[in-house]
Order: C-alpha cells, then structure tokens, then sequence
C-alpha cells in the first residue's frame, strides 16, 4: 500500500520505546519471526532477500535498509558473507495503517547510519532520562526512515506496483479467457497467492474481482451494442454459461443484465 503522509504524524503523535540495538553477522537464514513492535535492519555489508507472511518479497544488497511494520512475521535468505544491523522499537499506542514493509534500496542518508550505529551500539541503562532520550532517538530515526520511504515510493514504481500493472495489461487482453487467473501469474513471474496480495495491496480489490470487473464491463457494451442473446454472451466475456454470467452481474451491478439492453422504440 502506498506510504501516507498521515503515518509519520501519527508515528510523531504517538512515540516509541526503545527496545534494543545490536549487530550480527548475516546469516544464511532466518526463519520465519515477528515482533510485537518496529523492527528497522541495515545492511552495511552482504545481499539477500526478505520475505513477509503477507506476501512482499524484497531483494537488499549493501547499504539498504529494511522497516518491518509492527505484527509483521517475516524471514530473510543471505548471500554469502555479510553484517546487519538491528533495532527494535515499540509503539506507545496501537498504530495502524502503515506499510507492512518499507526498503530503502541506496539509504545514503548519513542521519541514518549515524543513529543507527549508535543505537546498536547503547549499553545497557536503565535510568529514565536515557530511556527517554532513546526512545526519542529512535522515534526521530524511524520518521526519517518512513519520510525517505515516502520520497522513494514518488519517485520509483514499487515492485508490487510493477507486478500489478504487468498483470492489468495482461489481463486486459486476456480478461476473455476462461484460465485467465490462472495464467496471469505465470506470465508475471510470480506464484498465484502473490500476485493476489499485490492486487490488494496496490488496488484494494482482489485480482478475481478486477477480471470480474472487465468482465462485466464487457457484457455491458454486449447487451448495449449488438442483440446476442446472454448465452452467446457469456462466452466471449469468458463464463461458461448464462447462468454464470448473471449471477456476476447482479452481484457487482444490482441489476439483471436485461436492464442494461437497450429499450425497443415504443
């Protein structure tokens, strides 16, 4: 989903608690995890790829960093010999609707790494003051790092957005075709259940019902057009049968497809 301006305001509003900072060698894999709060990861050196349980799937390579929104399950694959870099932040309230997932492919911003190297590198303290003082550190770290999310996601397509727009021109002339859902995927590059999750995320609908869209949309300029009865309809918008075809139709219209023909001159 795209990155609203409102998360940073609430994120400002709201505050996190600094939970921890530390550094680690990059691992051939990590498995499958979750916080209950923030989790920002730097990659100083070494590549790979994430992945979350929503379906976003991620490459990184050195000098990028990756944001995991709170309640995010995700896992990780390293290329060869690396190190990251972690901080674990908590929201002082619930926050909600914000990105699953924010890359910074080139995070040159020197504000950036300064406050992350020394916020994996905090000794232990308990005193109030200083968990204040870092729990405001990491607060102004994480804003910077969704502003820079922001400005990166005006400027480049996301890959879910490429993925989505690659499947809209596909299916576009395909919408016809009864293994469309199917097919689309494999055409794309990538399995089924993600190409769905990308439609949701970028669209707000699921794929099955951007092709009934087109679908519908077809037999609408059918019924306004030509005079085929709804039974030699409902294969060229690629449903077996009429039934079929009205059924969609009353679903995504309020209408029988019979309201949309044209009426006789009386």
């Amino acid at each position: 989903m795209p990155i609203r301006e409102s998360a940073s305001i609430r994120l400002a509003r709201c505050g996190l608690e600094f939970v921890a900072g530390w550094r680690q060698s990059l691992g051939p894999t990590c498995s499958l995890h979750g916080h209950a709060g923030f989790e920002l990861v730097l990659h100083p050196k070494g590549g790979g790829r994430t992945a979350t349980a929503t379906g976003a799937i991620q490459h990184f390579r050195p000098g990028s960093a990756v944001l995991y929104a709170p309640g995010i399950a995700h896992e990780q694959w390293g290329h060869g010999r690396g190190e990251e870099w972690c901080i674990q932040a908590l929201p002082r309230r619930p926050l909600r609707d914000l990105p699953d997932l924010i890359h910074l492919g080139d995070c040159a911003d020197p504000y950036v790494w300064s406050e992350a190297a020394l916020l994996t590198r905090v000794p232990p303290d308990e005193r109030d003051a200083r968990q204040l003082e870092l729990g405001m550190r990491v607060t102004a770290l994480l804003l910077r790092v969704l502003v820079l999310g922001s400005d990166a996601e005006q400027r480049l397509p996301t890959l879910s957005r490429r993925r989505t727009e690659a499947a809209r021109a596909w299916l576009r002339d395909r919408f016809r075709e009864p293994r469309c859902l199917d097919e689309v995927a494999n055409a794309v590059g990538v399995s089924v259940d993600h190409l769905r999750h990308c439609f949701k995320r970028e669209l707000g609908i699921g794929m099955a019902r951007y092709v009934a869209g087109l679908r519908i949309a077809h037999a609408k300029e059918l019924l306004a057009q030509t005079s085929l009865p709804l039974r030699a309809i409902a294969p060229l918008c690629g449903y077996a049968n009429e039934r079929y075809l009205s059924r969609v139709f009353r679903a995504l219209e309020g209408a029988p497809p019979g309201r949309f023909r044209p009426r006789s001159p009386q």
